[in-house]
């Protein structure tokens, strides 16, 4: 970047400090506020984290409304925490239709990742070529690593990725499931993974779980934790069929806990539930919160219905804590809901070491936000919505200042998402709602049985996740405020763009060293805590190359197309500028193209001849003596053909000269010592324009 623009920017940024300074007086705080953001197109919020720089990054899928087919491509995005855009990436890998993130967690350092599936589908429908991936991104959105793995099984090509928690050392428990059995009677029997992995990628090992008689139906995000003992814990829903496949007759939920290091299983168990009608049968939803209480007994918040139409409002749903020993012996549970039955559970954060916990909900008209105790008693609830559509909850976050970020999706509009920030009060001034929670002992609905799973640890492993190839792109979200209490004014500056020529880095002005092209930012925050982004296009270039391939020939044909490398925006052909990296001729001749970038001109030409094969001249003797007359022998540089190889015998039927180079050429001499003058043997076989071989023996005589 020129120095004067620099400075430019830096002065900018001190001018808006300054301004802000100056209305620190002024009786204001921003505290809360509600914000849409806009989609070019439609796309889903699977999973939000909080980073360590107080910056959101979201996770789910962009759908390709270009297409019939189940077809999506995975998103990622960044933004502050004032809802400022700073990336919004698409991802898509190449050969597949579909791909989707479902979790994404920060690394020990400033970046990402990401695990989700990715899958062809076929009329609506996804066929059996699916494969769990995980993507490492750095903090601006350049993708460091991605990398795919099947699970090996009866049907090894089928595996999802649904859920990834760093562990306190710093590698990561990637959570899912693997399709062992095809699909009968609308029946697809699964498997729970767990696996490790390190920062690099490598799979220390791989526990799988299945039961004969209890099947992981719902592909859910299944949540994980790690105990402040070492184990991993985590949970999902599951149902048993008859025995014709075709009759849903137990709903349950299965916990398993691991070993961290080896994984190896510590315990599992598996409650099913009924309603108060025995005659109906409930749906589960997936667990979205595991914690740690005081003891180390263990939380689990999920959802559940009397209903069999639990995603259809008015559904019978509410939300659940189960509470269990640290062995996953049921203790009691407590159900949840606003008013009247109709509550379930997005998400949830352990508040403190008391075991005090806080769960976003949603009863079908509002969002919730209700804290419990260790016990948990309701302490403090909070209800939001006077919406058009009310949002669907997806991700709760909260910063260290104790200030909640509520993310979801729109429950009618598929191209918008919503993020709403309280004060610090849990409250949003400007869509707050009356919420009387109500709570139940719910410990008598559910019941212990026979897990019957069968949890096969691997041996320890080291390997590598195979990488897969991965195309990146911006994908335009917009935002807008919906309500907020202002007080300052958000700015954002982008600076010239910084064009790179056959440069391998750049370092940014906040230090930062860079690799790709891409948009670059740095963040700073006003004295009222406002944002101020500097964005840093950066694009790295290299001198084009072109190549139209070797001389050809028409041979009869009437007309000829020429291909130059794909990839450049314009082609210069014969002065003749398109967009078309092809050009048709029509008769024999000299053509040349060129490309041109930052970086300057590439052009190279080929010779186009009317006939494929035609005769060529060999020398019949050469004088080796160093007067710069016909001092070698070789193919003449006027042969259209290809060169083979050309080999030379002595009258005794060695070698003394070979080449496969069409410029290659024979001085006299074998082993560095001038051989003597006679009559050599040459065989030559050489390739016609057209691909025909052909081969030419004969004599050359030697004279000094």
């Amino acid at each position: 970047m020129p120095a004067n623009r620099k400075f430019l920017l830096i002065a900018i940024v001190g001018i808006l400090s300054g301004y802000h300074v100056r209305l620190a007086a002024q009786t204001c705080v921003d505290d809360y506020f509600t914000m849409t953001f806009k989609g070019t197109e439609n796309f889903s919020l699977s999973r939000s984290i909080l980073t360590s720089k107080n910056e959101i990054v979201c996770s789910g899928k962009i759908a390709n409304s270009q297409s019939s087919l189940i077809s999506a491509d995975g998103w990622i995005a960044k933004m502050t925490l004032r809802g400022t855009v700073l990336w919004s990436k698409r991802f898509k890998v190449p050969g597949f239709n579909y791909t989707i993130f479902n979790d994404i967690v920060q690394g020990s350092d400033d970046s990402y990742f990401a695990v989700g599936e990715a899958a062809d589908s076929v009329g609506g429908v996804t066929d059996n070529n699916i494969k769990g991936i995980m993507m490492h991104i750095d903090r601006y959105g350049n993708v460091v690593r991605s990398a795919s793995l099947q699970i090996s099984g009866l049907r090894d090509d089928e595996t999802f990725f649904k859920s990834i928690q760093k562990t306190s050392d710093g590698d990561f428990i990637i959570g899912g499931y693997n399709n062992i059995g095809l699909f009968t009677s609308g029946k697809t029997d699964l498997r729970g993974v767990l696996l490790r992995m390190d920062k690099d990628g490598r799979i220390k090992w791989i526990t799988s779980y299945a039961s004969p008689s209890y099947n992981f139906r719902f592909l859910f995000r299944n949540t994980i934790l790690e105990t402040t003992d070492g184990r991993v814990i985590t949970a999902s829903p599951t149902l048993k069929f008859n025995s014709a496949g075709d009759v849903i007759v137990e709903n349950a939920l299965h916990f398993i806990s691991l070993d961290k290091n080896t994984g190896g299983k510590n315990w599992d168990k598996i409650y099913t539930y009924r309603g108060l009608q025995n005659s109906v049968l409930v749906s589960l939803s997936s667990v979205s919160h595991i914690a740690e209480l005081p003891g180390g007994k263990l939380s689990f918040n999920t959802s559940f219905s009397d209903s069999t139409f639990y995603n259809k409002p008015n559904y019978n749903a509410k939300s659940v804590n189960i509470m269990t020993s640290g062995f996953g012996e049921l203790q009691k549970a407590i159900s949840y809901y606003n008013k009247q039955p109709g509550s379930s559970t997005a998400d949830g954060i352990r508040l403190n070491d008391d075991g005090d916990q806080m769960f976003f909900m949603d009863d079908g008209e509002n969002n919730l936000l209700v804290k419990t105790d260790k016990d948990g008693k309701v302490d403090e609830q909070r209800s939001f919505g006077k919406s058009a559509n009310s949002p669907v909850p997806l991700s709760f976050i909260r910063t260290s200042e104790n200030t909640n970020y509520l993310l979801m999706n729109d429950r009618q509009q598929g191209n918008i998402i919503h993020l709403y920030k309280t004060d610090a009060n849990a409250s949003i001034e400007c869509i707050n709602n009356e919420a009387a929670i109500i709570s139940e002992d719910a410990t008598h609905s559910f019941r212990q049985v026979n897990s019957e799973m069968s949890i096969v640890p691997s041996a320890p492993a080291d390997f590598a996740m195979p990488s897969l190839p991965v195309m990146t792109s911006d994908f335009l979200i917009t935002p807008s405020v919906v309500c907020r209490k202002p007080c300052c004014v958000d700015t954002t500056i982008t600076a010239d763009t910084v064009h790179l020529c056959d440069a391998l880095s750049y370092k940014l002005p906040n230090n930062d060293v860079i690799s790709a092209t891409n948009t670059y930012y740095h963040s700073y925050k006003t004295i009222k805590g406002c944002d101020s982004v500097v964005f840093y296009p950066v694009v790295f270039s290299k001198k084009p190359a072109i190549s139209l391939g070797p001389d050809d020939c028409l041979e009869g044909k009437s007309s000829l197309e020429l291909k130059a490398d794909t990839g450049y925006l314009t082609y210069n052909w014969m002065n003749n500028v398109t967009n078309k990296p092809t050009y048709l001729i029509e008769k024999p001749g000299t053509y040349w193209v060129s490309v041109s970038n930052n970086c300057g001109t590439s052009k190279d030409s080929i010779t186009i001849f009317r006939d494929c094969e035609t005769d060529f001249y060999i020398p019949s003797a050469f004088t080796p003596n160093g007067d710069n007359v016909n001092d070698y022998f070789q193919v003449p540089k006027q042969n259209r053909n290809k060169l083979i190889d050309l080999t030379v015998y002595n009258r005794f039927g060695s070698i003394v000269f070979r080449t496969k180079d069409i410029n290659g050429r024979w001085n006299g001499n074998y082993k560095g010592l001038p051989q003597v003058t006679g009559t050599y043997v040459y065989f030559l076989r050489m390739e016609t324009l057209s691909g025909k071989r052909i081969s030419k023996k004969g004599t050359v005589i030697l004279i000094r």
